[in-house]
């Protein structure tokens, strides 16, 4: 977020600083006055000054504020309204992923299933973060820590029948009462998918 400028001081303002109390100073008398330079025409220290410093203050923040990325923290969804990668609604936090990309673009998936497949389409993509939910607490996972469950007991926004979790023993009972195949972040990188609910045979996995 860009910082608000200094506003320059006011043009009378007077810079009053200490006073040395040196008591070794010449004598006016003693000084040759043709050996003083002369201060240039708007460079006077009383207004230039002040002014100066607050150009720079407001240089450096420019500066500091120009380097600053995108947050790689969670954005803020609005179901319903905001479009996924597909261009559908996003609609349902249990299924909804989050990445951002190297641009520094957040790419929103209304299916966990699309995630897989668009990495099965561009296996190059190399996100910057990916957010998963945890089908339980809908809070967010990053991808790589996650447990993903292709099962028929999940009813998702385009079929895909993915979820995550955080915990894999939780994946686990989920499993135990619905079927399906668990993996985790690579395992099911290391599969195709092309239309759901592909792939159905997981016979590698448990």
């Amino acid at each position: 977020m860009t910082s608000p400028l200094m506003q320059s001081p006011d043009e009378d303002q007077k810079v009053v600083g200490r006073r040395s109390s040196c008591s070794l100073r010449p004598r006016a008398r003693d000084i040759d006055r043709r050996s003083i330079p002369k201060t240039p025409k708007g460079l006077s220290g009383s207004r230039t000054t002040p002014r100066l410093v607050a150009a720079l203050i407001a240089l450096l923040l420019l500066v500091g504020c120009g380097g600053d990325k995108t947050s790689l923290d969670p954005p803020d969804i609005a179901y319903g309204e905001d479009i996924s990668e597909m261009g559908m609604f996003v609609v349902d936090p249990r299924f909804t992923v989050a990445a951002l990309s190297q641009d520094d673009e957040w790419i929103l998936f209304d299916d966990i299933g699309e995630l897989l497949k668009y990495h099965d389409r561009f296996p190059d993509t190399d996100f910057q973060v990916t957010w998963v939910p945890d089908y339980h607490s809908e809070s967010w996972i990053e991808a790589e820590d996650a447990w993903f469950l292709q099962s028929p007991g999940f009813n998702t926004p385009m079929g895909w029948m993915v979820g995550t979790f955080e915990h894999e023993d939780e994946a686990r009972t989920f499993m135990e009462e619905h079927g399906g195949d668990l993996m985790t972040w690579q395992e099911a990188n290391d599969l195709e998918w092309t239309d759901p609910p592909a792939p159905a045979d997981h016979s590698g996995h448990n």
